[in-house]
């Protein structure tokens, strides 16, 4: 079997040389991030005197519609690297996967903050080793369970490099921060497609 490997700088590379040669995933991008915003504002300020219960109901669509969207654009991303043909309808099409992606989250959120408790080296490997379970379960694996494991299994060997991955993203995070926070219409789009190059290199080994 071939030893399972990566090169952060290659990431990095594609998702950039992606985002440039496909502008409308930048597109994509702000409608995921940007709508559930946009509505939440148009709410607070043409039905600022809602009741408290009907503003907990809409609080609760949105964290919804947020969550549906972020399970979307995992889906452009996969779409892209396969090369397929983006649709607008990708954005929404796997919302039947919402309550297994939250439980997916909760038991992956459980794991790390074990492993926080006890100490904190074995909770930050533990979550770099389940980091990869959204794009699983988005590609076909819907349980939480198996999408987990899988995970843990392909990121073997691997761990290391993903930590070092993660602060380079944390870094682009930062630029596109202070590049009065417009970097950012570049740097997230950049960061999910190099995530799914990552994916897709170590789990075809």
């Amino acid at each position: 079997m071939a030893k399972k490997s990566f090169s952060i700088k290659e990431s990095i590379k594609y998702g950039w040389k992606t985002v440039w040669n496909q502008p409308n995933i930048i597109l994509y991008l702000l409608i995921a991030v940007a709508s559930p915003q946009i509505i939440s504002f148009l709410f607070d300020h043409i039905f600022s005197d809602a009741s408290d219960i009907a503003t907990s109901i809409f609080r609760a669509a949105i964290t919804i519609l947020s969550m549906v969207l972020s399970i979307g654009m995992i889906r452009i991303a996969l779409n892209v690297y396969d090369k397929k043909v983006l649709k607008f309808e990708n954005l929404y099409q796997d919302w039947r996967l919402l309550g297994w992606y939250l439980l997916a989250g909760l038991l992956n959120a459980v794991v790390v903050c074990i492993g926080l408790i006890l100490l904190l080296i074995p909770g930050i490997h533990a979550a770099l080793r389940l980091s990869l379970w959204p794009y699983i379960m988005v590609e076909g694996e819907k349980y939480p369970v198996k999408a987990l494991k899988k995970s843990w299994v392909i990121t073997k060997g691997v761990t290391l490099k993903l930590l070092g991955f993660y602060f380079v993203q944390g870094l682009l995070m930062i630029l596109g921060v202070m590049a009065l926070g417009v970097g950012l219409i570049i740097a997230l789009p950049v960061i999910s497609l190099a995530q799914v190059y990552i994916y897709k290199k170590i789990a075809s080994k």
